[in-house]
C-alpha cells in the first residue's frame, strides 16, 4: 500500500530522468527539461516537508494553522494526534456506558491517498446487532434502518428517518464526534443518549425532545441519496 513517504520520493525518481533527457538536448528543449525537473524536485521537497499522511502532501502549505491534535467526543472527551488516524485508531475504550456492555465499537482510519475507512457494530437490546459495517461496505444491517454517509459523516438511522448514530469528522480534522440514541432494554422503555459530551439514560419520550434528539445529517433512502446532505 502507498506510504506517506512515497509521493514525494515518486516526485523526486520522476525529474531525475528529464534531467538525463535535457543533457542530449539543446536549446529549448534542454530548458525545458530542466525546467520540469527542477519544478518536480522542488514539490517533492514542498510536499515532504509540509505534508501529512491524513489530510494531504500540502497540507501545512495550505493552512499552517492545521490543528495536530483532535478532540474525540462521545459522552466524555479524548485527545488523540490527527497522524495516528493513518494507522487507525479503535476509539472503543472512549465510549463508556459504564453498565458492562459495549453497544458501540468503532475503529476509524483516514489517509490522504485511501480515503475514509470505518469498522463498526452497534448493538441494540439484549446485545442484538443492528449494523455490522467495515469499509463501505455493509455485512449486516436490521430490517428498518438505513445507512448513509460522505467522507466526513456516517450516519444511521431508524424505520422513520431519525437518527440513531452519526459519525461526524470536522473538515480541518480538530474533532470527531461520535452520537448515538440507544436502547437500554429489551422492553425499548429506557435509551442511551449519547451527544456531544452528554451520555445519559432517560425515559424514551425524554429523548424525543429538542435537547436530547440527533439532527438529520443526510436526505433518505439512502440508495437514492447516497451521500446527500
Amino acid at each position: 500500500m502507498l506510504k506517506e513517504f512515497w509521493f514525494p520520493f515518486l516526485l523526486f525518481l520522476a525529474g531525475i530522468p528529464l534531467v538525463f533527457v535535457g543533457l542530449h538536448m539543446s536549446g529549448n528543449g534542454r530548458r525545458a527539461c530542466f525546467t520540469i525537473s527542477a519544478f518536480l524536485v522542488f514539490v517533492a521537497i514542498v510536499s515532504y516537508i509540509w505534508g501529512d499522511p491524513v489530510r494531504g502532501p500540502f497540507a501545512y502549505l495550505t493552512n499552517p494553522k492545521n490543528p495536530e491534535k483532535f478532540v474525540f467526543h462521545a459522552g466524555v472527551t479524548c485527545g488523540y494526534p490527527v497522524k495516528r488516524l493513518k494507522d487507525g485508531i479503535d476509539f472503543t475504550n472512549c465510549i463508556k456506558f459504564g453498565t458492562g456492555i459495549q453497544p458501540i465499537q468503532l475503529w476509524v482510519k483516514k489517509t490522504w491517498w485511501s480515503d475514509l475507512r470505518i469498522k463498526m457494530t452497534l448493538l441494540g437490546p439484549g446485545q442484538k446487532p443492528i449494523l455490522r459495517y467495515e469499509n463501505g461496505e455493509i455485512s449486516y444491517i436490521d430490517p428498518g434502518f438505513d445507512l448513509n454517509h460522505d467522507e466526513y459523516a456516517l450516519e444511521l438511522v431508524g424505520s422513520s428517518n431519525a437518527p440513531v448514530f452519526q459519525l461526524v469528522i470536522a473538515e480541518d480534522y480538530s474533532a470527531i464526534y461520535a452520537n448515538a440514541i440507544i436502547s437500554q432494554n429489551v422492553q425499548n422503555t429506557g435509551v442511551w443518549v449519547l451527544k456531544d459530551n452528554r451520555l445519559q439514560g432517560m425515559p424514551i419520550q425524554e429523548a424525543n425532545k429538542p435537547e436530547n434528539r440527533l439532527d438529520r445529517i443526510f436526505k433518505y433512502p439512502s440508495y437514492a441519496h447516497r451521500g446527500e446532505r
